[in-house]
Formats: structure tokens, C-alpha cells, sequence
């Protein structure tokens, strides 16, 4: 008699899940420890004093550096003036945050593609994803940076395009989601120009391949318009007209920073990288 083929997926034994589980939830617990006992001690004038200082120059003025995220923490946080345990605090949340949300809808997504994941696997996910947003860029700043903000956002706009995605119907709901997906891609222009196009370019890749109907066609539309809306919006929130003037000067000065300079080291890089690999 035939032996049925091997199955490609087989779940993780109860003693493997089991230690896994554990060993993870230690490692959390002692740096969550950590991290709450050291909340108030310690300061780096180097990273964290870099980081503190450009966010107060950009709420008093122009903060002259290559990437506006001073102005976005400026302007979602420094008009109620937090200080430096208060930014910890904000790092350590929106971490945890996003990685939960994230995961949540990660799993329903599953779901929808017949990958299922019993109790414990689901709690073993939440637990890798939580580790992985406590120990990133973590142990380096301490307080909230635009490393901590990009992954901040990938995060919320994979998870709430995701969620839309999973509804399968353009209600209001997905709407909302659709938006919020946008908004969370658009504002990356100013964190990291090169997440937003990267990040931009796989969901529109994400969405065609989940729906492969006409049903894609909105969906990318809705999300592309949202993108370019949010960008607009964006624009005026966090800088001034005069302000947008005189980093594109300063951005201008430093030519090897223009967006050609940079889209032509990154093709470079990435063909030596990909010949070294191959070779």
C-alpha cells in the first residue's frame, strides 16, 4: 500500500511550543524589566540627546537634516512638551502596539488563505512579534526615533489594508481602513522616502494578487487616491510652505543626497550585492 505524501506543513510539537513559549516569554519579561527600571536613569548625549534636540528645533523653526521626522514628532507630540521618560514610554507602546495589531490581523489573514493556527500557535505568534518590537532598534535608542516610527507605520498600514482586504466589500468600514492604510503609507514620504515607495509598490502587489478580480482594480484605486490625498494633507500639516523651500535648497547643496544620487546608489548597491550572491 502507497504511503500518503508528506504533509508540508506540520505543526510544532507540545514540548517544542512549549519551551519556545517559555524561553520568549523570559526574555520579555527580563527586558520589559529592564527597560521600566531604567525608564528614569541613564541618558546618551550622542543618540538621545540627538534625537530630543531635533524634535524641540523643529517645533521652534527649521531643523536643517535629510529626513522631516523631527517635524512629525514635533507635531503630533511636543505640544504637550513630554520629556525624556515620556518619549521612552512613547517608543515602548507604539512598538507593542503596532505589533499587536499586526499580528492580530496577520492571523485572520491566515485564516482567510486555510492556514490555520491553533490557540497556542496564535499566542506563540503574538509573543514572537511582541519580542521582535521590544528588541528592535531597541537596545541602541532608548527613546523614539524615525527607525522606531518607520517600522511604527509599515506595521499599521500593512495591518489596516490588510483588515480591509479581509472584508472583501467597499462598505464604510473598509473604507476607513483603506484611508488608514493610506495615511500610514503617505507619511513615510517624510520619515524614509524609501519605505514609501517600497512599501507603496507591495501592497498595490498584494491587493491584485489576494483578489485577482475586478474588486483589486477599486481597491488600488481607493488606496492610491487616499496615498496622494494623504500626501497633500501632509504637506501642510507638518512643514510651512517656507520651510518646504529651504529643505529642498539644503537637500539641493548636498548633491549627493538628490533623489537621483540616492535611486542611482541604491540600483548600484543592490546589483553588486546581488552579483556578490551570485558569485
Amino acid at each position: 500500500m502507497q504511503q500518503p505524501p508528506p504533509a508540508l506543513y506540520s505543526p510544532l510539537s507540545n514540548h517544542l511550543m512549549w519551551l519556545t513559549t517559555i524561553f520568549i516569554s523570559v526574555a520579555q519579561l527580563l527586558f520589559v524589566g529592564i527597560e521600566l527600571y531604567m525608564l528614569n536613569k541613564g541618558f546618551s548625549i550622542w543618540d538621545e540627546g540627538y534625537y530630543l534636540l531635533s524634535y524641540k528645533m523643529a517645533q521652534a523653526g527649521f531643523y536643517q537634516h535629510f529626513t522631516n521626522t523631527p517635524f512629525v514628532v514635533a507635531t503630533l507630540f511636543e505640544w504637550f512638551h513630554p520629556g525624556i521618560v515620556a518619549y521612552r514610554l512613547i517608543h515602548l507602546m507604539a512598538n507593542l502596539f503596532a505589533a499587536i495589531f499586526f499580528t492580530y490581523v496577520l492571523i485572520l489573514y491566515l485564516g482567510a488563505l486555510r492556514i490555520s493556527c491553533n490557540r497556542k500557535e496564535q499566542g506563540l505568534l503574538y509573543l514572537l512579534a511582541t519580542y521582535a518590537a521590544l528588541y528592535s532598534y531597541q537596545l541602541a535608542v532608548p527613546t523614539l526615533s524615525y527607525n522606531h516610527l518607520n517600522g511604527f507605520f509599515i506595521l499599521i498600514a500593512q495591518a489596516a489594508l490588510m483588515t480591509a482586504m479581509l472584508r472583501q466589500s467597499l462598505d464604510k468600514t473598509t473604507f476607513v481602513y483603506l484611508l488608514l492604510a493610506s495615511c500610514a503609507t503617505a507619511i513615510l514620504v517624510l520619515i524614509k522616502p524609501p519605505s514609501f515607495v517600497a512599501l507603496a509598490f507591495l501592497n498595490i502587489v498584494l491587493v491584485i494578487l489576494f483578489f485577482r478580480s475586478k474588486l483589486a482594480a477599486k481597491y488600488v484605486f481607493i488606496y492610491i487616491l487616499g496615498v496622494f490625498a494623504a500626501l497633500l494633507v501632509s504637506l501642510v500639516l507638518f512643514l510651512t510652505p517656507a520651510q518646504w523651500l529651504s529643505y529642498l535648497s539644503f537637500m539641493q547643496e548636498r548633491k549627493t543626497h538628490t533623489p537621483y544620487a540616492v535611486l542611482k546608489s541604491f540600483l548600484t548597491t543592490g546589483f553588486e550585492a546581488l552579483s556578490a550572491g551570485g558569485g
